[in-house]
């Protein structure tokens, strides 16, 4: 609430397998967040220009880094991520070719392992 003061309290769930209560924000990690109306949260800090992700194999919820970035440069040098199954939910679930700041992301793996994101700030 420090960073969404207009959230609904308690509402913060990441993904592991299942839906996980949060009570904090962690850079890479995709997170599920209820608000009772529409608005906008300006965010101060550090930019984040690069963060290495750790995946399972299966669905994974992701988050990006300070700027957006294509998803062909994600750095997947064991090719964990299936091609087309990176998606944003915008009311539905939407296919995406960038990764925005602020946004949360489904993505598919085939297994464990790691994959990088990096840009310019």
């Amino acid at each position: 609430l420090s960073v969404f003061p207009t959230a609904t309290e308690e509402t913060l769930y990441n993904y592991y397998a299942t839906y996980i209560p949060s009570s904090e924000l962690t850079p890479g990690e995709g997170y599920w967040l209820h608000f009772t109306e529409e608005g906008e949260t300006l965010i101060t800090g550090n930019p984040i220009a690069e963060v290495t992700i750790y995946l399972e194999g299966g669905w994974n919820l992701i988050s990006g880094i300070t700027s957006p970035i294509q998803v062909s440069d994600i750095d997947d040098p064991e090719e964990l991520i299936v091609p087309g199954t990176i998606y944003t939910f915008d009311g539905v679930y939407v296919n995406s070719s960038f990764l925005e700041p602020g946004k949360a992301y489904w993505l598919y793996s085939n297994w464990s392992g790691a994959v990088s994101l990096s840009g310019t700030e």
